[in-house]
């Protein structure tokens, strides 16, 4: 059975509009898929995917207190209790999905990326119509040129943004940032629809999408919250409800008591979870975080901040960051597209806790952008879109709270996300507009329109890729795989000498610019360096190693002793500098330590988690003494790796935030001798390994060969 035809034009052109956007949604749904896939699936998981999960469970509990340790460094401990800082509302979707699908834990963070990527682009398209029908007018049909531009608005949306970039990991950091810049989507949408329909459900819409929003990112959820206020404030007056285009029905106490109210709901609801967690009604207490007080550079930095991440200080140095036009690098080998070098921090005395390799809001997404000062300059300038004027300021204000913040990061670029749509729909209404009045504008302008958007994809999804290989998060296998297929694709195309290839004896430190490959001696060890972020937190990742630069490839059998504790792997160094990796068997676990006598005065005076021995623990394993293991013992005098992977799963891995790069780069001391499953020099554990053990034969690098051909 068909649909009944509309019954006006009105009816039509939203179906065509409506229409051309789903269609421009569509492709890039696609490769927001793809992005995500590139993580390991729809369903996949990581180490800081399951932060909500946890936060769920204790709700089930009616609590806000989580497990000690259950989110490692993030979580804030007050007055002993520890607790979660990232906004309710994403854990409590997962408790009916925790109940249903008990063994999904962790991996549900894509899967709402994806809804709330969804809920972006409807919302847009609602406003756009909203927008389009203040600009031309309800009657105006929707012509085949507008179907283009608004299919290409929200294409470009939803694969030429930074929510595109999101897509990168499957982590909470970004799942905060998409349901934040979604949310406030949605409730913008239905402010505006309250304010051009009047009809006061589209209020209770925008409270509880409101509601949502600051609960999940409170920075961009208090833009909604201001566009209210603002709105309810403007209708006291005569001259302000002309100048926001206020309609006349508003001028009266039960609609002005209905928007303070939707404004006082989201906002005290974020007081009171902001207070049952930290005692403070606004801000979390910086300085009570975990990592606050084992981090070097984030003690530093706090120190000289009154113990807080916030100050007007780091405004100028963000602000440029952001707004900056030459955001991007361009290199030789894919994907083409990088980030730039790291900010330069404006003032002398000014601390960042972080800055990571960054774009700007007009290099990744330029067409948001050049729409947005349109729409900005049509709104100041024109009448027909007064109603506009208070959403626009509201999303304005709820990106801007990110700007003085001392983490200068991509995904902090989704709070923009917000004002650039609000914005750039009332530049694409007026766009359309211009267009239509002559074939030669229909044809250059959605010209120019489409070459924007496209490049935007590129740039975005180049940015995403990159990011999901080269974050310092990631491991250095990851990394050794994504650079060896650049060098492939550039051997293949264009051909030519392999770029951006140093050479030398050493690695030099700091870390040389970004993308930078250095090949240490006759090939003993490569390296891929990420540049000079700040604060001097970046490394050199290892592409490879060999015996030379640390790294042993072994087959162990494990022999259970109870006379006998601690066995050696693999010691370096005589008496005095003894660094080694050991081996505690047990009936049936194993668990690996590192022992270190050099560099004794980085942890004088404060806590280091080792045993009296001296020893540092990994995780207990199991195991099975009639099965032989592929054990891998890192011990790197370059960049400082240490590490013990047992089968692909790491059964050990060193890292020390109280001490600076330098000092972990320079950790592992070089070593003249080395002993495999034997210990000669004294060291506090067994003379011999207790078990089978067998030195795997390494071949050279295959990367090698095409970083230095012959």
């Amino acid at each position: 059975m068909r649909r009944p035809a509309p019954e006006n034009t009105t009816d039509l052109a939203q179906q065509r509009y409506f229409r051309a956007s789903f269609f421009g949604a569509i492709p890039a749904v696609l490769i927001f898929l793809r992005i995500l896939w590139n993580n390991g699936g729809i369903f996949a998981g990581s180490l800081f995917s399951g932060f909500y999960e946890v936060q769920a469970r204790a709700f089930r509990h009616a609590n806000w207190e989580i497990p000690p340790g259950s989110l490692g460094i993030e979580a804030f401990v007050i007055d002993g209790k520890s607790y979660e800082y990232y906004g309710p509302f994403p854990a409590i979707l997962r408790m009916p999905l925790m109940w249903l699908f008990p063994g999904m834990d962790g991996r549900w963070t894509q899967p709402f990326m994806f809804l709330a990527l969804l809920l972006a682009l409807g919302a847009a398209t609602r406003l756009g119509w909203q927008v389009r029908q203040l600009v031309q007018g309800p009657e105006v049909a929707v012509t085949k040129t507008e179907c283009w531009w608004v299919g290409m608005f929200t294409f470009g949306l939803g694969a030429g943004s930074v929510l595109l970039f999101l897509g990168s990991h499957a982590w909470v950091y970004h799942e905060a940032e998409i349901w934040g810049a979604s949310l406030s989507l949605c409730a913008f949408a239905a402010l505006c629809e309250y304010l051009t329909l009047q009809k006061s459900n589209r209020l209770i819409w925008a409270c509880a999408f409101a509601t949502m929003a600051i609960n999940s990112r409170a920075s961009v959820g208090f833009g909604p919250i201001v566009a209210t206020l603002g709105i309810g404030a403007a209708s006291l007056f005569a001259f302000s409800r002309e100048w926001f285009g206020i309609p006349a029905a508003f001028a009266n106490w039960r609609r002005r008591f209905g928007l303070a109210v939707a404004a006082s709901i989201p906002i005290f609801s974020y007081m009171y979870v902001n207070f049952a967690k930290f005692g403070s009604l606004f801000v979390f207490p910086s300085d009570k975080q975990i990592f606050s007080g084992i981090g070097v550079y984030r003690r530093e930095m706090l120190a000289q901040n009154n113990n807080s991440l916030f100050g007007f200080k780091f405004f100028a140095t963000a602000a440029r960051q952001y707004l900056r036009p030459d955001a991007l690098s361009f290199r030789s080998l894919v994907p083409f597209v990088d980030f730039p070098r790291t900010a330069s921090v404006l003032g002398d005395s000014v601390l960042f806790d972080t800055i990571e390799p960054t774009s700007s809001v007009p290099s990744s997404m330029p067409v948001l952008f050049v729409l947005s000062i349109i729409g900005l300059v049509v709104l100041v300038r024109g009448k027909q879109l007064l109603p506009v004027r208070g959403i626009a300021i509201g999303a304005l204000a709820g990106a801007w709270t990110v700007v003085p913040y001392s983490y200068i990061g991509q995904r902090y670029m989704s709070d923009f996300v917000a004002p650039l749509v609000v914005l750039g729909s009332v530049g694409l209404a007026t766009g359309v507009r211009f267009a239509n009045r002559s074939q030669a504008r229909r044809r250059w302008s959605t010209a120019t329109l489409a070459s924007g958007v496209g490049f935007a994809v590129f740039v975005n999804s180049a940015l995403a890729w990159s990011y999901h290989f080269e974050t310092e998060l990631q491991p250095e296998g990851a990394v050794t795989s994504f650079v060896e297929q650049q060098y492939y694709w550039h051997e293949t195309f264009p051909g030519g000498d392999p770029p951006y290839v140093k050479t030398g004896a050493a690695l030099p430190y700091p870390p040389l610019k970004r993308g930078t490959t250095f090949v240490v001696g006759d090939c003993e060890a490569v390296y891929w360096s990420q540049g000079n972020t700040w604060p001097q937190s970046s490394k050199w990742y290892a592409l490879a190693r060999s015996e030379a630069s640390g790294q042993y490839d072994l087959r162990l059998r494990f022999a259970f002793d109870d006379t006998v504790k601690v066995h050696p792997v693999v010691v370096r160094g005589e008496a005095g500098s003894i660094q080694a990796i050991a081996v505690q068997v047990r009936k049936q676990t194993i668990r690996f330590g590192f022992y270190s006598e050099p560099n004794r005065e980085f942890h004088a005076g404060r806590e280091t988690g080792r045993d009296k021995l001296g020893y540092l623990w990994g995780r207990p394993l199991r195991y099975d003494p009639e099965e032989t293991y592929a054990v891998q013992v890192v011990m790197d005098p370059n960049n400082g790796k240490i590490s013990v992977v047992l089968d692909g799963y790491p059964g050990f891995v060193f890292f020390d935030y109280g001490l600076t790069t330098p000092q972990l780069a320079h950790y592992v001391v070089p070593a003249a001798k080395v002993s495999i499953g034997e210990n000669t020099v004294g060291a506090p554990m067994s003379k011999k390994f207790n078990g089978a053990l067998r030195i795997r034969t390494q071949n050279r690098p295959g990367i090698c060969d095409s970083l230095l051909p012959e």
